[in-house]
């Protein structure tokens, strides 16, 4: 499933990429060489409101993850809790390859996600084939997913989510909506 951002359609990384099964399941691998403050992923939302490119996010607030995720089965409402990330009050769900971007503890991280702009840079030189890794416990994460976690029996540590940061040693502080499987 390679992807060169040259020629391709729709090209949904800043970089000539491939997707490729990893021990974490599909990830993400450089075909080129990326210099360290180079874009690697473009943040698009109908709410960022880039122009000239089709949208490859979509953003839910609170309300909008409790209804979406009441439309879904309890393993559906898993995916797409794990398929998702943190921006501030919203959870962002990508709809592109951007989502295979995999998670790796500092220092082994290689790219970084600006919260302002959402859009992912490469934070050191990246060799052609390297894998494109991303340390998700930089995201801001909403309060309200940790009680949507809760509801449906998953470990933040496996999101790799840090304690709920209002009250340590729990997992929930604020009470969703409930969910219905």
């Amino acid at each position: 499933m390679s992807n060169d951002c040259s020629k391709s359609k729709f090209a949904d990384l800043s970089i000539p990429y491939e997707v490729r099964d990893t021990e974490f399941g599909k990830g993400l691998f450089a075909l080129a060489d990326v210099k360290a403050g180079e874009l690697v992923w473009e943040y698009r939302s109908v709410l960022s409101k880039k122009s000239g490119r089709s949208v490859n996010v979509i953003e839910y607030d609170q309300a909008a993850t409790v209804k979406h995720l009441a439309a879904l089965t309890h393993e559906e409402a898993v995916h797409f809790m794990d398929m998702t990330y943190g921006k501030g009050e919203l959870l962002a769900q990508p709809l592109d390859d951007g989502m295979f971007m995999n998670h790796a503890d500092p220092p082994n991280e290689n790219c970084k996600t600006d919260m302002t702009s959402g859009d992912t840079f490469a934070i050191k030189d990246i060799l052609a084939g390297s894998q494109l890794f991303e340390d998700y416990t930089t995201f801001s994460h909403p309060d309200y997913l940790y009680d949507l976690l809760e509801q449906y029996n998953c470990s933040p540590s496996y999101y790799q989510l840090p304690e709920h940061p209002t009250s340590p040693g729990k997992t929930s502080s604020k009470g969703a909506s409930p969910v219905a499987d």
